[in-house]
C-alpha cells in the first residue's frame, strides 16, 4: 500500500451553483452527505481525508473494501456515509451510529496508472466495471442531461442536494474547479466556532455558538447557532474549546452592539475547532437566516472555513 500513498492526491473540489440545470454534456448525482475520502485499495484499505490526512482507524468497518476491487490496486474517490432509515445522516456518522458505507464516485488510478487526465465518462466506466459494489461499497448512481427533474426528486426524498459535473472533465487533484458543481436543496458552510453564549438554564454548557468564517482580513462573524445540538454534541464541542480574553473577530468585523445586547455575554474562544451550519439564506448585512448546527468537522482545519462558501480557489 505505501507506494500508493506516495501518490500525494487530494480530493478534487466543486464550485456552487444557485439553481438546477439541465444539460447533456453533465453527470447529476446525489450530493452525499458525509466525509469525503480517497480510498486506497491494493493489498488492504487505506484512506484519507480532504487533507491527506490518514483516517483509516476512524472507520474500522471499512476495512474490507478492497474485496471490492477484485485484486486490482485502486484509488477512488468518494464520500464516507452513515445510512439511518435509508438515508444518509450527518450527525449519525459522528456519533458512530448508523451503517457506515463508502458511496464511490470516481477512480483516479488502477494498478499503478493515473487515470486524471482521462475524460470523467471513461473513469465513471471503468469504476463500475472494475469495482463491485457490497457491503461496506457502493458506487454511485446518477442520470444525464435532466438535472431540474433530479433536484426535485433530491429535494422530495430530504436529501442534501446535487452534484453536475461534466462528462468530458479531467481530475484536477486538489483545486477547486467550475468542472464539477454543487446544488443545494439546504444550503450549508463551513464555520469556525468563536465563542459561546451562556446558558441560563442550569447544566447546559451553553446557549449558542458564534461563529465566523475566514476572509483577506480576517474572521468575519456570521452570527449565532442556537438550534440542532443534543445534550451529547454540546458536551462534545465544550471539551474541544479554548477560552481567550478577546474577541477573535477582526477589527470592526464582529458582532454588532445590539447583537450582543439581544444575545447576553459572550465567552471568546480560540478560532480551532470547525463545524458545518445549515442555514436558509444569508441576509444583506452578511449574518445567517434560520441557522442551525449539522455537526463538527474534525476533516477540515479554521482556513477552509472560507466566506462567503466557495470563495476559496483552492
Amino acid at each position: 500500500m505505501s507506494d500508493l500513498f506516495e501518490t500525494g492526491l487530494l480530493p478534487m473540489l466543486a464550485r456552487e451553483a444557485r439553481e438546477p440545470f439541465d444539460s447533456p454534456g453533465h453527470l447529476f448525482e446525489v450530493k452525499w452527505d458525509g466525509y469525503r475520502g480517497l480510498a486506497f485499495l491494493g493489498d488492504g484499505t487505506s484512506l484519507r481525508g480532504r487533507h491527506g490526512t490518514d483516517i483509516t482507524h476512524r472507520f474500522a468497518t471499512l476495512l474490507r473494501l478492497h474485496e471490492s476491487a477484485a485484486g486490482h490496486r485502486l484509488i477512488l474517490d468518494g464520500e464516507i456515509v452513515a445510512v439511518v432509515g435509508g438515508r444518509p445522516s450527518f450527525s449519525a456518522l459522528q456519533a458512530g451510529e448508523g451503517q457506515v458505507v463508502y458511496v464511490a464516485f470516481d477512480l483516479l488510478y488502477v494498478d499503478g496508472e493515473p487515470l486524471l487526465d482521462q475524460p470523467l465518462w471513461l473513469r465513471r466506466e471503468l469504476l463500475h466495471k472494475l469495482v463491485a459494489t457490497k457491503p461496506p461499497l457502493v458506487v454511485s448512481e446518477g442520470i444525464h442531461e435532466y438535472g431540474r427533474r433530479y433536484f426535485e426528486a433530491v429535494r422530495n426524498a430530504g436529501l442534501e442536494g446535487l452534484m453536475a459535473k461534466e462528462l468530458t472533465s479531467p481530475y484536477r487533484p486538489g483545486r477547486r474547479t467550475a468542472y464539477w458543481l454543487k446544488i443545494k436543496v439546504w444550503r450549508d458552510l463551513d464555520a469556525v466556532v468563536c465563542g459561546y453564549t451562556k446558558s441560563t438554564t442550569g447544566g447546559d454548557p451553553f446557549a449558542a455558538l458564534l461563529v465566523g468564517g475566514w476572509q483577506e482580513n480576517g474572521l468575519l462573524f456570521l452570527g449565532y447557532v442556537g438550534t440542532g445540538f443534543g445534550e451529547r454534541e454540546k458536551k462534545l464541542i465544550m471539551k474541544q474549546l479554548l477560552t481567550r480574553a478577546q474577541s477573535p473577530f477582526a477589527p470592526g468585523r464582529g458582532p454588532r452592539p445590539a447583537e450582543l445586547r439581544a444575545h447576553g455575554p459572550v465567552v471568546y474562544v480560540e478560532p480551532g475547532v470547525c463545524c458545518r451550519v445549515r442555514y436558509r439564506e444569508i441576509t444583506a448585512d452578511g449574518r445567517l437566516r434560520h441557522a442551525s448546527f449539522a455537526g463538527l468537522r474534525p476533516d477540515l482545519v479554521p482556513s477552509d472555513c472560507v466566506f462567503p462558501p466557495g470563495s476559496s480557489e483552492k
